[in-house]
């Protein structure tokens, strides 16, 4: 009974003398736990777009190009690259202003071990451009079997955008909640803990997977945000966005629906199978999935 006196409170007593943990705590992955994932070759790259301050003000066909450009030049060399054997799902956190959109693609190897291949970052960037690069990723994901999105709040837009192209069987069209939390960060963690994921190398990964901390019980994403290294404004915050679009792309992997080939319908200004050349270039490659 003294002892519980010199504790600052009941909780904290409990967790020292008593071996009942906090339902509250700290970090929820050790920070040796993330390093451990880290490839040390720095063979995972971290692609970024900061769209310039006047971006909204450039006409449509110059955005898009401009996104298909930094697509063409920045992402096609990494999808070819990858294994056309090995299934792979898509994962994403979604911002507009202040924090980043992440988009993160897990493989998955035979003996299922799971790599992000690359991850990009996008930062103030507009919605349909954000939809520009997410398609451009999904439609060339070899055997695509499933994608979660971070669909809460104005998130909802992309998510809807994916599940309309994909099929809602195969977009998990996300609406974070405690109840998520719970269900989906013990299997995220379980990955690390078993040494089962490779991850970037890089300060702002580790940053971001550090924010994951147990509030009441439930491990989520902290309030609190951390620098973005590399960002061209000094004063640009992160709240853990690599480590939701992770999460989300780990969620994706226990999709059980099975991979199907994925056709999209024709424009409306085009007849079946009159489909411009980038098209059939998405489409040579496309195995969806789910």
């Amino acid at each position: 009974e003294n002892l519980y006196k010199n504790a600052p409170n009941k909780e904290s007593a409990d967790e020292e003398y008593g071996c009942v943990p906090k339902k509250s705590g700290g970090t929820y992955l050790g920070r040796v736990l993330i390093e451990q994932a880290m490839v040390a070759d720095h063979s995972i790259p971290i692609i970024r777009y900061e769209a310039p301050e006047d971006f909204m003000s450039w006409s449509v066909t110059v955005r898009e190009a401009e996104m298909q450009t930094f697509c063409d030049e920045n992402l096609s060399p990494l999808l070819e690259k990858l294994n056309p054997e090995e299934r792979h799902t898509f994962g994403e956190d979604f911002a507009r202003r202040g924090d980043l959109t992440v988009f993160t693609p897990l493989s998955i190897r035979s003996d299922l071990r799971k790599r992000a291949p690359f991850v990009v970052e996008l930062r103030s960037l507009t919605y349909e451009q954000q939809a520009q690069v997410m398609m451009f990723i999904m439609r060339k994901l070899p055997r695509l079997s499933g994608a979660a999105f971070d669909a809460t709040g104005n998130g909802g837009y992309l998510a809807e955008k994916a599940a309309l192209e994909f099929g809602t069987d195969m977009v998990d069209q996300v609406m974070l909640s405690a109840g998520w939390y719970q269900e989906w960060m013990p299997k995220l963690k379980a990955e690390f803990e078993s040494f089962n994921i490779e991850v970037p190398r890089h300060q702002n990964i580790l940053d971001d997977l550090l924010q994951i901390k147990v509030v009441n019980g439930i491990p989520c994403i902290d309030k609190g945000r951390t620098k973005d290294e590399g960002a061209s404004n000094a004063k640009s915050k992160r709240h853990g966005d690599f480590a939701v679009s992770l999460a989300m792309a780990n969620r994706a992997s226990y999709m059980d629906g099975g991979e199907i080939d994925f056709t999209p319908l024709p424009n409306r200004d085009s007849r079946w199978g009159e489909y411009s050349d980038d098209d059939d270039s998405y489409l040579d490659q496309i195995e969806g999935a789910y």
